[in-house]
This record gives C-alpha cells, sequence and structure tokens, in this order.
C-alpha cells in the first residue's frame, strides 16, 4: 500500500465462500494509510559510525523521506577521539566544543517519497581536506517527532582509496 492514500474494498452479494454460500448482501469497506514516516537512509554508513572518503568528495548520498531541513554540525577529531567514537559516541565527552562548523541544507521533498539527497561536507560544498572528522546531521523536527534520533558520523578523507572487508 502507498502511503496516505485511501482504498476501498467491495465484494459482490454473489462471492461464494468455501461452502458454497453465498454472501447475501454487497459488502464495502474504506480505510487510508498514514503518511510514511520521515526518514534518512545514508547507504555508505555501515554497522558503525565511520565512513572513509576520498578528500575528493563533497557530498555524501543519501535517500530522505519526509525530510525538509538538515543542519549539519562538524568537527575535527584526534586519532584517539576518533577510535573512543568510534567504539562509543556516549564515551567522547564534550564534543560539542569541537564543532567547528554549522550549517543548514533545505530540501523540498516530495511527500511520502523515499527520494535521494546529497548531504554536503562543508557548508561550501567544498571537499574536505584529509583527516578524522565527525558529522552530526539533525533533521528536526522530522526525526524527533517519529522519536529517532542519529548518532553523528565519523568521517575518514584521504587521499587514498579504502576498502574494508569483513
Amino acid at each position: 500500500f502507498q502511503s496516505s492514500a485511501s482504498y476501498s474494498l467491495e465484494v459482490s452479494p454473489g462471492l461464494n465462500d468455501q461452502w458454497g454460500a453465498a454472501l447475501d448482501v454487497p459488502f464495502s469497506f474504506t480505510f487510508s494509510t498514514s503518511p510514511a514516516s520521515p526518514s534518512l537512509y545514508i547507504p555508505v554508513r555501515m554497522a558503525g559510525a565511520a565512513v572513509f572518503i576520498s578528500q575528493w568528495e563533497t557530498s555524501l548520498p543519501a535517500h530522505a523521506t519526509n525530510i525538509g531541513r538538515l543542519t549539519l554540525s562538524r568537527g575535527e577529531l584526534s586519532l584517539g577521539e576518533f577510535i573512543q567514537a568510534d567504539q562509543s559516541w556516549e564515551g567522547l565527552q564534550g564534543w560539542e566544543s569541537k564543532v567547528q562548523s554549522t550549517w543548514m541544507r533545505l530540501l523540498y521533498p516530495t511527500p511520502d517519497v523515499s527520494e535521494p539527497v546529497e548531504i554536503p561536507l562543508h557548508q561550501s560544498d567544498e571537499p574536505l581536506p584529509s583527516g578524522l572528522y565527525f558529522l552530526k546531521i539533525d533533521t528536526r523536527p522530522a526525526l524527533d517527532e517519529a522519536g529517532l534520533s542519529s548518532s553523528p558520523l565519523l568521517l575518514g578523507v584521504s587521499p587514498i582509496q579504502m576498502i574494508f572487508k569483513t
């Protein structure tokens, strides 16, 4: 069923059940489906929080449903902080003080449709220099209303292409 749609079911009185008895009167039933829940899916994000990208990338591909705005906060991490955050983001205390840049990206979604979007890594749509970063993606109010929140992405930016197989 599609989101935010109405459906009607009509059963003819001539319909017989498995024992051959016919329905005496017509039956109809109308129902509506709910709107799609807000969601943000980042395909490059595997099981962990870390994403490794080339230093020439300017954005991360994603799919968004019913989200009209992204507030993005990015900061640089030391290797020790990066490893600690990859094991448990909650273990990295005071990350808010490490935010170096915050910006907003407006999306213009078609209601109830999962659409491809690009999440910029820099407020000027420029590539990031090689390094270790976090990127907090705030989708409020959309995902707050759905009771969801996301931990920041950890970004390893390098001129070397890395592929990890497990």
